[in-house]
């Protein structure tokens, strides 16, 4: 009879006869000690490299980490200085009362953006969660940024849309405004010395719709499927792309889309499109 075992780079075997007394006779198959000797360094260079590729990452996980965090302190000081100018505007909006009303509205309305954007910059940051979207009604948020933008471009006009019922749907309402704000201001400048930016807000179906147009230039297909994305801007001095980005997550995160279309020479009309509630 005979048998066998396997080594790592070597075969030994055996024969033995099955007669009592027999004789058995053992021997060892191997390579030749040249290949042996460079199948090991192989291994021990493949061992090597593995791990200097687990310390790559480890070392590029504490880079990111560290990087992150970095940001995350950035943020909640610069969160936290905005607190004491904002803290001396609200004390001056009580002696806007001889003001007209228009004016009043827009003022607490900038303060309390202001207020939103610190806030959320500050939950951001915090160890706790962050606060889940609220169910809201979004006709007095668009008013208000429509507003704030009419006061501040005289030279394009700056339409809303009739809206026929009230709309809710689940956002974070100092996010929704910044959003919002973020498209109209990119209309405007689309539109450029003049034009018209239409605000429209409207529920179809089980979605709502936020849409904002323009009649500017338009833009280019091959420019317009990039824009959502990371760092991806077109036709604004000094655009870092964020804001469309920005605008794609918080629809995605509300449970919706961000669509863009555009033609050339015919404008560029911008929709959040989220799932409505009652």
């Amino acid at each position: 009879m005979g048998a066998c075992s396997n080594g790592l780079l070597r075969e030994h075997v055996w024969v033995s006869s099955e007669n009592q007394g027999g004789i058995r006779i053992d021997f060892t198959l191997r390579l030749p000690r040249s290949i042996e000797a460079a199948a090991v360094v192989f291994l021990m260079l493949q061992l090597s490299l593995l791990g200097l590729l687990f310390l790559g990452v480890r070392k590029a996980e504490q880079i990111r980490s560290e990087g992150a965090r970095q940001l995350a302190e950035l943020t909640t000081q610069v969160a936290h200085d905005i607190r004491s100018p904002l803290a001396a505007l609200e004390t001056l909006l009580p002696g806007l009362e001889a003001h007209p009303e228009d004016e009043r509205v827009l003022a607490k309305t900038a303060v309390a953006r202001i207020a939103g954007i610190a806030e959320d910059l500050l939950e951001r940051n915090r160890s706790i969660d962050r606060e889940p979207p609220q169910n809201i009604s979004l006709a007095p948020l668009v008013v208000a940024i429509v507003n704030e933008k009419r006061s501040k471009n005289s030279a394009v006009s700056i339409l809303t849309l009739p809206v026929e019922a009230p709309v809710f749907a689940c956002v974070e309402e100092a996010e929704f405004s910044r959003v919002l704000a973020n498209l109209i201001g990119n209309a405007i400048e689309a539109c450029g010395e003049s034009g018209t930016v239409e605000v429209g807000l409207s529920q179809q179906d089980q979605t709502v719709v936020v849409s904002v147009k323009d009649d500017g230039p338009g833009i280019k297909p091959d420019i317009l499927e990039r824009l959502g994305q990371r760092g991806a801007s077109f036709g604004k001095t000094g655009g870092s792309g964020l804001g469309l980005y920005h605008a794609r997550n918080s629809s995605e995160r509300w449970g919706g889309k961000l669509v863009i279309e555009s033609e050339l020479g015919q404008g560029t009309v911008v929709r959040i499109e989220i799932p409505a509630t009652v």
